[in-house]
């Protein structure tokens, strides 16, 4: 399962690595590109974290928003790695993409100062909250294969 966390990690930090460079090739700023009709494509530069909430021009902001998040990375691998070996392959998988999501994300903020984010989803006039990133996409599907991994497992305990 080794092989499996170290694979997912890397696979998720070099999509999201590609698909940014990809984007920022694509598109120049202030240019929307209509996807499907439920995604469009625009750049925006997010300093904050999620739902660019901090969202600030202020260096000193920006470096306590990397330190937080460094920490949380920290915390997430240190967990992670202590528990390995009673985790459940699924778990395993979860972690591994919000792992892989995170550091994405992570070296985008050290490479440029910002996140790049770029897919806007929406139905007619309903806009989804957020504009994210193949990053978040992978944080999103750990978080919800751990919750399923756990909701799964509280229902199996209630049965004994």
């Amino acid at each position: 399962m080794h092989i499996l966390s170290t694979f997912l990690i890397i696979i998720s930090i070099l999509v999201d690595f590609f698909s940014k460079i990809y984007i920022s090739n694509l598109l120049n700023n202030n240019e929307t590109i209509i996807f499907t009709n439920y995604i469009i494509l625009e750049k925006f530069y997010n300093k904050g974290i999620a739902f660019s909430v901090f969202n600030s021009d202020s260096a000193l902001i920006n470096y306590i928003i990397l330190f937080i998040i460094i920490l949380v990375i920290a915390f997430i691998i240190r967990l992670f790695l202590t528990q390995f070996n009673k985790l459940k392959q699924n778990e395993v998988i979860a972690y591994s993409l919000i792992i892989g999501g995170a550091v994405g994300n992570m070296i985008d903020r050290i490479i440029h100062g910002y996140v790049l984010d770029f897919i806007f989803i929406h139905y007619n006039s309903f806009y989804f909250p957020a504009i994210f990133n193949l990053a978040d996409v992978s944080i999103s599907l750990g978080v919800f294969f751990l919750l399923l991994a756990y909701l799964k497992e509280e229902k199996v305990d209630d049965k004994v």
